[in-house]
C-alpha cells in the first residue's frame, strides 16, 4: 500500500560542489522523478524533519481517502442488495406456490 504514496518512498538529494550546495530535490525512489525542489538554505536536519512531517500527513490523508471511498462506494450497494433480497424472497415464495400447485395437480390426477 505504501508503494502507492510517493512521499512514503522518496529520498532527499542535494549535490555539493565547489560552487556550493544545490537546491534539495525530493525524488521518488524507484522512478527518480522529482516530486519537489526546496531551497539549499534548508539544513540537513530540517529537510529530514520536513519530509517526515509530510509523510505523516500524506499517509493520514491516504487512509482517510480509502475509508471515504469505501463508505461512498458501498452505500449504493446497500439499496441494490436490499432490492435483490426482496426479489429472492418473492421468487422463493412464488416457487413454493408453484410447487404446491403442481403437487395438488399430481395428487388429484392420481385419484
Amino acid at each position: 500500500m505504501k508503494d502507492l504514496i510517493e512521499l512514503q518512498n522518496c529520498n532527499m538529494h542535494q549535490l555539493t560542489s565547489n560552487a556550493g550546495k544545490s537546491d534539495w530535490q525530493i525524488r521518488e525512489n524507484i522512478t527518480d522523478n522529482i516530486l519537489d525542489v526546496l531551497p539549499n538554505t534548508i539544513s540537513d536536519r530540517d529537510i529530514f524533519a520536513i519530509v517526515k512531517f509530510a509523510r505523516k500527513f500524506e499517509l493520514k490523508a491516504f487512509n482517510v481517502g480509502i475509508d471515504f471511498g469505501k463508505k461512498k462506494g458501498t452505500a449504493p450497494l446497500h439499496d441494490e442488495i436490499r432490492y435483490l433480497k426482496e426479489q429472492l424472497a418473492a421468487s422463493i415464495e412464488h416457487s413454493d406456490k408453484l410447487a404446491n400447485k403442481l403437487e395438488e395437480l399430481l395428487i388429484n390426477d392420481e385419484v
